[in-house]
């Protein structure tokens, strides 16, 4: 039932209604005021495996078979002696997830989130102004923060931290095919706003390290091939084995720049691997893909520090006591021999 509000009644829920959208409109500008300074991503997408039969003729079907545990996230682990127990998304026995799977870890200062898709892996990292300069007090003359959030996406033996493998049937052929991305920014505008505000001097912003990488192998098991009577290998031809891409480096910035400065940088490549069974028999070998991110952001903030006075001591000053002077303590005694002599006559 709809129930009619008078004019009178809406003057009186007119403030309380103000108040709620004023609180609403101050949580979004402080949400939208939380910059990006730092994020990367690295990725592998349009990943599609291909086995070729180089004798159609011979009545056996080719194939490949993997034996492999993907990881998205290997920082969301457990250690034990004997080893690390993962606890976010994997996959199994497939160089990639038959469904979506994403995970999100705040991690050292940052973001991290590892997300996987029949169609490829990516790994995203970022960190925003409030994660690494905080609310720094009216009592901070120095500032020093750091962010590392790093981890890795990758492909490990379904029950080891060893190298994934895969069997390859005779006389097939194995192609990988797809392309690796890689992204990396740096923004250092809403630091040098944020420090300037709260009254620092000067200050170096930097990022460092390998950065977003991107690996993917395919090699022969060690010991697996087989020689002629002359000692020669034969059976089994390796082309285009790896493929592997970073986008390390180094960057600073600093208080010098007038208004802070951005920098970024990316790369995509379309690759291709190749494993060739010629035997008549199958072969195996490891697969590795690892996508990680190695990175240090650092901040360091000074404020030039401004006594209370020019010789001051600083803090509330305890008064010094003064010494009565002669006059003072005459007057004392006067008083007391009146009141000795007053109580003379009263008791009299």
């Amino acid at each position: 039932m709809l129930r009619r509000v008078h004019a009178g009644q809406f003057w009186l829920v007119r403030p309380f209604v103000c108040t709620v959208l004023a609180a609403l409109s101050c949580a979004a500008q402080a949400q939208s005021s939380d910059s990006v300074v730092y994020s990367s991503s690295i990725s592998v997408s349009n990943l599609r495996v291909q086995v070729v039969d180089l004798t159609p003729n011979d009545g056996m079907a080719a194939g490949v078979t993997w034996e492999t545990r993907g990881i998205l996230g290997t920082t969301n682990a457990e250690w034990t002696e004997s080893g690390p127990t993962y606890l976010g998304p994997q996959y199994t026995n497939s160089l990639l997830p038959s469904s979506a799977l994403s995970s999100t870890y705040d991690i050292n200062g940052g973001t991290l989130t590892a997300s996987g898709s029949p169609d490829g892996l990516t790994l995203h990292t970022q960190v925003t102004l409030s994660q690494l300069l905080g609310t720094p007090s009216a009592s901070d003359y120095t500032v020093y923060r750091s962010a590392m959030p790093n981890g890795a996406i990758t492909l490990l033996a379904p029950w080891t931290d060893g190298e994934g493998q895969f069997t390859l049937t005779p006389n097939t052929a194995l192609i990988l095919t797809g392309t690796i991305a890689g992204q990396t920014s740096v923004d250092s505008t809403a630091v040098h706003a944020a420090l300037q505000t709260a009254g620092f001097d000067s200050w170096t912003f930097s990022r460092t390290g390998w950065g977003p990488s991107v690996s993917i192998a395919l090699v022969e098991t060690s010991g697996a091939a087989i020689s002629d009577d002359s000692g020669n290998p034969i059976g089994s031809t390796l082309t285009g084995s790896n493929v592997e891409a970073s986008l390390g480096g180094t960057q600073y910035m600093s208080s010098s720049d007038a208004t802070g400065t951005a920098f970024s940088q990316s790369f995509s490549h379309a690759f291709r691997l190749d494993f060739t069974n010629l035997l008549d028999a199958s072969r195996t070998g490891t697969v590795s893909l690892r996508l990680a991110t190695d990175e240090y952001i650092g901040l360091d903030a000074y404020r030039t520090y401004t006594p209370p006075g020019d010789g001051d001591i600083s803090g509330p000053v305890d008064p010094i006591p003064s010494i009565p002077e002669p006059a003072t303590y005459a007057l004392m005694g006067l008083g007391l021999l009146g009141l000795g002599l007053a109580r003379r006559r009263h008791g009299a």
